[in-house]
């Protein structure tokens, strides 16, 4: 069955295929009524942060007392009630997206906050839903084999901000302010941020760190005076006159963006800086999102996704700025053919920082996993990093993950699983096989 697909998909042109989900997506949203448009929806994309951002966005619009739907790759929410996205999709099927929309309206929400992938905009997913407000978090990239260059990555994402000043005002508004503007909110700090930015909308805004400046943006959110530790994550916001201080239990840098980017949501919500500074304060994070876990013998383990080089580097930098003790390194990449041009840069990553490294299962799908980890150790030799000395490969997962944990000792040391995040499932074969990295290690450190 796979060859037959193979077969079809390489010898039906795009076209054909583009055709034929825009249809599915049509129809779709004919099928429920068209939901967005009884909806405020907030959709987030960029390359990395984009389940933690559109969470943090779904805390503070709670918070506030506006009743919120979301999706995401790792979890689905209406109002409080949450379960695990199983899928191992970030965005649903065209009937599933639309169905989860029209279950929101019917249970009272009046917002929608959805992760937008680059793969589902070019295959329609999006098609039919009215967004009012876009985020964008980065861009870096990623998914090139299956999208051809990073400018058609890139084009991808941009697909629904081109579209957002052209889509069709709606008389539903933020409860505070009655403000249901087109909005691009945008992280001013990323080089790309005003090739997103420059796209028609009613109100632009942008938020950053370093203090980028932006052509495009009218107000920009800072952050300043970040401070971090293996407990809290401390900064101030500001925007023009208004300050407020956060006090958060997230880790790394990376979460301040993801934070700044539900404080503009919030803001445009009309609720109070201090209001916004509490709440932010009170959001744990996501699991299997830089989520911390602390064994009885003094070290910690850190569960991340990180697809990418660039998510890879943010996440050990700031582990190693952290930690002062050995690090030990538990990763793969995904197989099926995808992405296979990062191996190696990931490879080279992660050998830069950990002491130890030990290559193991992921995602393999149809691909040989041993083939995957012997293409990320080309990258380990690029760092002069030699097997049996510097890392070791162990495909069971759970295996490596336990011997991973016996090798760290005490305060100080660390323990980083990446690659798998919150997900439920291991895709071997075409099967899902039942695993989850926080699981695991909860039964070792018990």
């Amino acid at each position: 069955m796979k060859k037959i697909k193979e077969f079809i998909r390489r010898f039906t042109p795009r076209f054909v295929f583009s055709w034929y989900y825009f249809a599915w997506s049509l129809a779709a949203a004919l099928f429920y009524l068209n939901p967005s448009k009884n909806l405020l929806v907030v959709g987030v994309t960029g390359t990395n942060g984009k389940t933690s951002t559109v969470n943090a966005i779904h805390w503070i619009l709670q918070s506030g007392g506006i009743r919120s739907g979301l999706i995401s790759t790792a979890n689905f929410k209406i109002g409080n009630k949450e379960w695990i996205n199983k899928t191992k999709n970030t965005m649903l099927g065209r009937f599933g997206m639309q169905s989860m929309l029209s279950k929101m309206v019917k249970n009272g929400c009046r917002v929608a906050v959805l992760e937008v992938s680059s793969e589902g905009v070019a295959s329609h997913r999006v098609f039919g839903i009215n967004f009012d407000i876009l985020v964008f978090t980065n861009l870096s990239p990623e998914h090139i084999e299956s999208h051809g260059s990073f400018e058609k990555y890139k084009k991808a994402k941009q697909k629904i901000f081109a579209s957002l000043g052209k889509s069709a005002r709606k008389k539903i508004a933020f409860p505070a302010t009655g403000l249901a503007k087109k909005t691009i909110i945008a992280n001013t700090d990323d080089q790309h941020a005003d090739s997103f930015l420059k796209f028609g909308a009613d109100y632009k805004m942008g938020f950053s760190v370093k203090n980028k400046p932006s052509l495009f943006a009218e107000k920009v959110i800072l952050a300043s005076d970040v401070k971090q530790s293996q407990k809290e994550l401390t900064f101030n916001i500001s925007l023009g006159g208004e300050k407020a201080e956060i006090i958060s239990p997230l880790l790394g840098e990376v979460n301040v963006y993801n934070l700044l980017a539900a404080a503009a949501v919030g803001h445009l919500a009309g609720f109070s800086w201090d209001s916004l500074a509490a709440n932010l304060g009170d959001f744990l994070g996501v699991s299997g999102r830089m989520e911390k876990l602390s064994s009885k013998k003094g070290y910690d383990v850190i569960i991340d996704y990180a697809l990418t080089p660039d998510s890879l580097r943010g996440l050990y930098a700031t582990i190693r700025a952290l930690y002062k003790g050995k690090i030990v390194a538990v990763f793969g990449a995904c197989g099926g053919g995808r992405d296979k041009g990062k191996r190696a840069p990931m490879g080279q990553v992660v050998s830069g920082y950990a002491d130890y490294s030990i290559l193991t299962n992921e995602d393999p799908y149809f691909d040989d996993p041993y083939g995957i980890v012997r293409e990320i150790a080309n990258g380990f030799k690029d760092n002069d990093k030699k097997e049996g000395e510097d890392y070791e490969i162990i495909i069971n997962r759970e295996h490596a993950i336990e011997k991973a944990l016996l090798m760290a000792h005490g305060d100080g040391d660390v323990v980083v699983i990446t690659g798998k995040g919150s997900e439920v499932g291991m895709n071997v074969m075409g099967k899902i096989v039942p695993f989850n990295d926080r699981e695991v290690v909860l039964k070792y450190l018990r």
